[in-house]
């Protein structure tokens, strides 16, 4: 799900139309500017099961502009 809204927002909605099941945790990406800050990131939310992500404009944005490939395999 993409949206415009603030990540608590998004988050709401999620919950909301039922994207995220009450067993599943959230791990969310906020503000990140930095390359490698974001790619660990991304690296920690790889290891994690039963999680949904949650990412904003931002980082959506830098982690396609530097890696769209791991940022595709790591979100799905």
């Amino acid at each position: 799900m993409i949206t415009g809204d603030k990540v608590e927002t998004a988050i709401c909605i999620g919950i909301a139309a039922g994207l995220k099941s009450p067993t599943q945790d959230i791990f969310v990406i906020k503000e990140q500017t930095e390359p490698y800050v974001l790619k660990n990131k991304l690296n920690e939310f790889l290891v994690k099961t039963n999680t949904v992500l949650v990412i904003d404009g931002v980082s959506l944005t830098n982690a396609l502009a530097n890696f769209p490939d791991f940022f595709y395999t790591a979100a799905t």
